[in-house]
C-alpha cells in the first residue's frame, strides 16, 4: 500500500496519522519476514506457488520459528551469521510498473485512513508520536 504523498501530508494531520501507521506497520512485517528469510531458505526465492500456499507456508513457518525459539536457546553468533549470509536475498527488487493504481485502491487507502483517526483505530500515543515524526 502506498502511502499519502508529501504534498498530501503537510498541513494535513489526517493523512499524517495514515502514513505513520502504515510505516510502523512495514518495519514490523519486513522485521519479521527478515528474521524468517534468516532461517527458512523457502524466503530467500520468489514463491511460485498459488497464495493460498503461500499463506500456509508463511503460517507453518512462523509456527516452526516460534516452536524452534522455545525448544533451543540460539546464540547470538549463530544468529548474526544467518543474517549476515542472507542479506543480499532478502529483498527481491520488483519489475517496474508503468499503471496507475486502481480507485479500489485509493478507497481501501481512505478506508484506513479513516479508521486510524477514528475513536476505534486510533490510540493514546499516536498524536505525539505523529507530531514528533516526519510523515
Amino acid at each position: 500500500m502506498r502511502p499519502f504523498p508529501k504534498r498530501q501530508v503537510m498541513n494535513n494531520y489526517e493523512n499524517k496519522v495514515f502514513n505513520y501507521r502504515l510505516s510502523r506497520a512495514r518495519q514490523t512485517v519486513e522485521c519479521a519476514f527478515g528474521i524468517l528469510a534468516a532461517r527458512f531458505r523457502v524466503y530467500r526465492r520468489p514463491f511460485e506457488c498459488k497464495v493460498d500456499t503461500v499463506d500456509h507456508i508463511v503460517k507453518a513457518t512462523c509456527v516452526l520459528h516460534n516452536f524452534l525459539s522455545r525448544k533451543h536457546n540460539i546464540t547470538e553468533d549463530d544468529d548474526e551469521n544467518d543474517q549476515h549470509n542472507s542479506f543480499d536475498t532478502q529483498l527481491i527488487s520488483l519489475a517496474a510498473n508503468r499503471t496507475r493504481s486502481a480507485n479500489e485502491a485509493f478507497l481501501i487507502r481512505e478506508n484506513f485512513k479513516k479508521y486510524f483517526n477514528s475513536q476505534l483505530g486510533s490510540v493514546s500515543w499516536q498524536q505525539s508520536a505523529v507530531q514528533r515524526g516526519h510523515f
